[in-house]
């Protein structure tokens, strides 16, 4: 499947969402849906990686499509990361963000899987010491 969600550490504070060449804004719900029982599971605060790094694929509609799929913040959402090496996509969705606010929650750009991780490491260092 071109859009999979999945669990990132063993303390279930971090969730893996993949796209893979192209995919349909029907995939995304049904990830969506996923993530949301996911999150149902547990009484903490969720952060995400979202990892494009080999998909520069944007199917139409994306502020429509983004907002409606991303409905009401969950209250366990923690922070984003996207994963992507591609900079028009993440041009894009900076600024796509900014004018809208369709994610509705803070996120920052990470060129790898590490980067990112260690990027959520560092704010849930800073956040325990706090």
């Amino acid at each position: 499947m071109p859009v999979t969600i999945e669990w990132d550490n063993i303390e279930r504070t971090r969730m893996l969402i993949a796209f893979e060449g192209r995919w349909t804004w029907d995939e995304v719900r049904v990830m969506a849906d996923k993530g949301r029982r996911m999150l149902d599971q547990v009484e903490h605060k969720v952060d995400y990686i979202v990892y494009r790094h080999h998909a520069n694929w944007l199917p139409a509609g994306y502020l429509t499509q983004v907002r409606d799929i991303r409905g009401q913040p969950h209250r366990n959402d923690g922070q984003l990361v996207v994963v992507t090496t591609h900079a028009l996509i993440a041009e894009l969705l900076h600024l796509f963000n900014m004018l809208t606010d369709c994610l509705q929650m803070p996120f920052r750009f990470a060129r790898s899987l590490d980067e990112a991780r260690a990027l959520l490491e560092q704010r849930s260092m800073r956040i325990a010491g706090e």
